[in-house]
């Protein structure tokens, strides 16, 4: 799979999660709730691939 479509791919299903909790919230879920929920969407996958390729400099060092 090409760099783009590993791209697009994220891409969509981030806009995804987003139209559904958009759509959870007008059902009346609460917005704290949902707003954590898209965070963990939008955010949750670049976290873990930078926790699972290591930082920068090439090194996995937490601290």
């Amino acid at each position: 799979m090409g760099v783009k479509t590993y791209k697009a791919i994220k891409a969509t299903a981030q806009l995804a999660g987003i139209v559904a909790m958009v759509h959870a919230m007008n059902l009346g879920m609460d917005p704290g709730t949902a707003g954590t929920i898209i965070g963990a969407i939008l955010l949750g996958p670049e976290y873990l691939e930078a926790k699972l390729v290591g930082s920068e400099d090439g090194t996995n060092d937490p601290n």
